[in-house]
């Protein structure tokens, strides 16, 4: 629905060149923006090469009014995202951390200090917090792990959507057609709208799931999250023969998604 826009993007210029500033944590804002404000990042950035249609909520960390972070919320991947974890929670009260990217030239730790800010500022209403790190990209989450999430296991393995452009997609993301294209699909089943769409089935990777509470009900989501809460992953440390340790892709600022160079790394992926 947006590639027309996540392309465009793309030929804007590059978010990669060097930082010529000198930065300070301090000194970073963190704010509430539009979509259109993070696109970019996200498009040129996040391995995913794509800007959710679905997100809710979207945030941009400033430097001298330069965007050196973006993270965006959304609803959720499929309705067993919240309420699987806490009973009660669905997208009208939670949020899924479904973007973030960090300059490469930021300072260490800017990950962490911006989510931190952002799950302070979302709705009043939202209570929980979910995010996945994906196994199939070699991430295990250290973002989260420094901000003391709760680790909550693997996802299942699934089904995805592969559209007419290449670009994977979640099985909900039909129903944001039919709501934002209701005379095309109003009487239409979601199959029926995926299957005209031209969308394939793709089997997803397990993910590392990872949960917070946040807001008013913090205290609540807390203990719920507790009793479910398991040890922390860590990667395979793969020593070669001068000692060197295969370093994880999430354990600097890359968080979920940001790289050096948004063509080099696509061909990485």
């Amino acid at each position: 629905m947006t590639r027309a826009f996540d392309t465009a993007a793309t030929q804007a210029p590059s978010l990669f060149d060097e930082l010529s500033l000198e930065i300070n944590l301090k000194e970073i804002s963190v704010r509430r923006v539009s979509v259109k404000e993070i696109r970019r990042a996200i498009v040129t950035g996040h391995y995913s090469g794509v800007m959710p249609d679905a997100t809710q909520d979207a945030f941009a960390g400033y430097c001298n009014e330069v965007v050196i972070a973006a993270v965006a919320y959304g609803p959720g991947g499929n309705s067993k995202t919240f309420g699987a974890v806490v009973e009660g929670y669905d997208s009208t009260n939670a949020r899924e951390l479904i973007r973030l990217w960090v300059h490469p030239d930021a300072p260490k730790n800017t990950a962490s200090f911006v989510v931190s800010k952002t799950l302070k500022m979302l709705p009043e209403k939202v209570g929980l917090v979910v995010s996945f790190a994906d196994s199939g990209q070699g991430h295990y989450g250290y973002v989260y792990q420094s901000l003391n999430f709760y680790y909550c296991g693997m996802s299942a393995e699934g089904v995805r959507y592969r559209d007419a452009s290449g670009v994977e997609v979640t099985a909900r993301l039909a129903n944001i057609y039919k709501i934002r294209n209701p005379d095309k699909f109003a009487y239409k089943s979601l199959a029926e709208i995926r299957s005209e769409l031209g969308w394939q089935p793709v089997k997803s990777h397990s993910k590392h799931r990872y949960c917070i509470g946040v807001g008013k009900k913090k205290k609540s989501v807390t203990k719920a999250l507790k009793q479910k809460s398991l040890d922390y992953p860590k990667p395979d440390r793969i020593e070669a023969s001068q000692g060197n340790v295969i370093p994880d892709p999430q354990t600097d600022n890359r968080g979920v998604g940001s790289y050096h160079s948004a063509t080099s790394d696509r061909q990485n992926q």
